[in-house]
């Protein structure tokens, strides 16, 4: 009797039935990038598939090779998934957000440069000025000149 043979009559005797694998959609992005998914819906986690392991999708907005656009706000959870007219919505609220806050910091005070300003300097604590010579003080200054 093989490993094999066994093994499947004993999952038989305590009743355990063999695992389904999980099948993941996959779908490549523009640049030739495979990505896998359970389904390619709202909410929905998405991992980049690489030769040892899967990583999560970072943030951004992906083109897939069908012309859909993939929007990730949060690492490895899928926004909206959609053509190219519904994220460019998306993208005109996002520039519209950010003029909003340029114009919130155009009000904010400017800072001049003063060249006149007089620099802190800093005190030198010099130790040890008035000991005596050593040999060793007198060698080192005779190498110093």
């Amino acid at each position: 009797m093989k490993a094999i043979e066994m093994l499947s009559k004993i999952k038989e005797l305590v009743g355990v039935e063999a695992s389904e694998e999980v099948k993941l959609a996959q779908a490549t992005l523009d640049n030739g990038t495979i990505i896998e998914s359970d389904s390619f819906t709202e909410g929905s986690e998405v991992f980049i598939v690489t030769e040892d392991e899967k990583v999560v999708l970072p943030v951004g907005s992906y083109k897939l090779e069908d012309g859909e656009t993939l929007v990730i706000e949060e690492e490895g959870i899928i926004k909206s998934v959609g053509k190219e007219e519904e994220t460019e919505e998306v993208e005109v609220e996002a520039e519209e957000k950010e003029e909003m806050e340029k114009q919130d910091l155009s009000e904010v005070e400017k800072v001049k440069h003063n060249p006149e300003q007089e620099v802190n300097k800093q005190e030198l604590n010099l130790f040890a000025q008035n000991r005596t010579e050593t040999s060793f003080d007198r060698v080192l200054r005779t190498i110093s000149n």
